[in-house]
């Protein structure tokens, strides 16, 4: 009988000990304004959450810019900015880390050896607004095609969290180019098919408790 007892707790012991996956994370609704986001004319915003890694509790965080790339004004500058607001939820008891390993960005450009492009990506909780996750990188020319870049966020930088349940995050993302007005004055070119940016963050799902 206590041979029998003792099997019993341990299987127990056992079931306890057992991992409880994290839940799904959701975008409940998405919006945004600004040069950098989609003309009007365009489908919209594409912005969604990939499915959850079990083992790590992390899922990926897409956005899809369209009109991304900037143009030289005529003061050697040009200046796009997309700023978002999305809902993401998840299941009570748990929160959401945004932005804890940074911004994958992948888009076109066209720099010659005197121009320069500013990225930047920063994130915030509208319940924790002192809170940001900041991530910045400078290309300098000469680039013409895709270019590839991850947006480290700054030392100390471990993201954004959210409240139990999720919350409003907040985003704003510039690409800016500067023209060393030293030099003669040319174009940033971009073509109407070579606007799209495509920008990659992570959310993880962690335990309120």
């Amino acid at each position: 009988m206590i041979f029998g007892g003792l099997l019993l707790l341990g299987s127990a012991v056992g079931t306890w000990g057992l991992a409880i996956a994290a839940p799904q994370p959701q975008l409940v609704n998405i919006t945004y304004y600004g040069s950098g986001c989609p003309a009007e004319s365009a489908t919209g915003l594409t912005a969604h959450i990939g499915a959850l890694d079990a083992k790590t509790n992390i899922a990926p965080l897409t956005f899809t810019l369209s009109n991304f790339t900037p143009t030289l004004g005529s003061f050697g500058s040009g200046l796009r900015m997309c700023d978002i607001i999305a809902f993401l939820s998840v299941d009570r008891g748990y929160k959401i880390v945004v932005n804890a390993r940074g911004t994958q960005a992948q888009g076109y450009a066209s720099l010659d050896n005197t121009t320069l492009l500013a990225l930047r990506g920063t994130y915030q909780f509208a319940d924790k607004a002192e809170i940001q996750s900041i991530g910045m990188l400078d290309v300098n020319g000469p680039v013409t095609g895709t270019l590839t870049k991850h947006l480290t966020p700054s030392d100390g930088d471990q993201g954004v969290a959210s409240l139990c349940a999720g919350g409003e995050l907040d985003i704003e993302f510039q690409s800016r180019s500067v023209k060393d007005l030293r030099s003669p004055m040319g174009v940033l070119a971009a073509g109407a098919d070579n606007t799209t940016w495509t920008l990659n963050t992570d959310i993880e799902v962690l335990s309120c408790s």
